[in-house]
């Protein structure tokens, strides 16, 4: 299990130009490019397509569902402890965990082992231990330290 061990620490403000909905309402795709991969949320897909720096398409992973494991409406993406793919579900609240092939490793949870509850993460960044989520929901950035596996 991977934890959040402090209580978030929280920016309120406005964050323009972070929620760019499109004409259906739904958040428009997040990329990010790491190593020689660049990684692309499929909200109306439920899943994660990753590709090379040309667009070739290398693999996708997840399906929609409303279980561990299963996304709905991904929406933020961040790299985590080298190889690790954190995606943020803008429905659910959730931050789950993959692997770089896209296996399944784990939700991200509160000190009470629960999975953290947050207000549409649009938006995820992670450096050195500590995972940074912009909640549109809510108008704040959280930050929190993560610990586990």
């Amino acid at each position: 299990m991977y934890r959040a061990t402090t209580s978030p620490h929280h920016r309120h403000g406005s964050f323009p130009g972070a929620y760019a909905a499109s004409t259906s309402g739904m958040p428009k795709r997040s990329w990010i490019c790491c190593r020689d991969r660049v990684i692309v949320t499929d909200a109306l897909n439920s899943r994660i397509q990753v590709f090379t720096p040309k667009g070739e398409h290398l693999l996708s992973f997840g399906e929609f569902g409303t279980t561990e494991g299963t996304l709905f409406r991904p929406a933020g993406l961040a790299i985590f402890a080298g190889d690790r793919i954190l995606v943020g579900d803008n429905y659910f609240g959730s931050i789950q965990l993959f692997a770089a092939r896209g296996g399944y490793l784990g939700v991200l949870c509160g000190p009470k082992g629960l999975p953290l509850a947050l207000e549409n993460p649009v938006s995820l960044a992670a450096r050195g231990g500590m995972v940074y989520v912009l909640e549109t929901g809510a108008g704040r950035l959280s930050i929190y330290r993560i610990e586990g596996r």
